[in-house]
């Protein structure tokens, strides 16, 4: 595998994982951000923790349907959609340069 193609490969898998996060943020609204980025920095690896914040996470994709308001809706799929086009740019074949 050349290293181009590992580097879309991984570009596209923080993509996913932006996805998967896009509800957390926004129904933090941004509030939050400076106290978990300060956290990011003291922060001990450990399974327990990165485990409570998958759950968080996941569901948020519940409570952003039930709970939010539209607003919030809007933005979510706006991000959702402004990543999904990237991934399709990202992941969609290139033909090769043919020199004459």
């Amino acid at each position: 595998m050349t290293s181009r193609r590992l580097w879309r490969l991984l570009l596209a898998l923080l993509l996913l994982a932006a996805l998967f996060l896009v509800p957390s943020v926004v129904l933090m609204g941004g509030e939050w951000l400076p106290e978990l980025l300060g956290a990011v920095e003291d922060y001990v690896p450990s399974w327990k923790g990165l485990l409570k914040f998958l759950v968080f996470s996941a569901l948020c994709w519940v409570w952003l349907w039930e709970g939010g308001t539209a607003f919030q809706i809007t933005l979510a799929l706006l991000l959702w959609f402004c990543i999904g086009w990237a991934l399709c740019l990202l992941l969609r074949p290139r033909r090769a340069r043919m020199t004459p």
